[in-house]
């Protein structure tokens, strides 16, 4: 006897659903672990903490010390040569 196409069509839905809820189970029942351990922050303390800090503060002076007048120049020519 053949069946009507409205009865395929929530037996299958029917089997869908018992799929999902099957692979759910499973998946809760090997327990797996997906997530990566956040691993602590290495902190500088005493000697290192004041070298670093001298550091910083050596480089940070040193930063607005670099001359680009000639870059600016040739920039500056390149671009009225383009008409820009």
């Amino acid at each position: 006897m053949l069946m009507r196409s409205s009865n395929w069509r929530s037996y299958g839905s029917i089997l869908m659903i018992l799929g999902v809820f099957i692979n759910t189970l499973y998946l809760h029942s090997t327990k797996l672990i997906m997530a990566i351990a956040i691993k602590s922050i290495p902190v500088l303390k005493d000697k290192a903490a004041s070298s670093f800090t001298k550091r910083i503060t050596a480089n940070f002076s040193k930063k607005s010390s670099v001359d680009f007048s000639k870059q600016s120049v040739m920039s500056s020519r390149i671009l009225a040569k383009a008409k820009i």
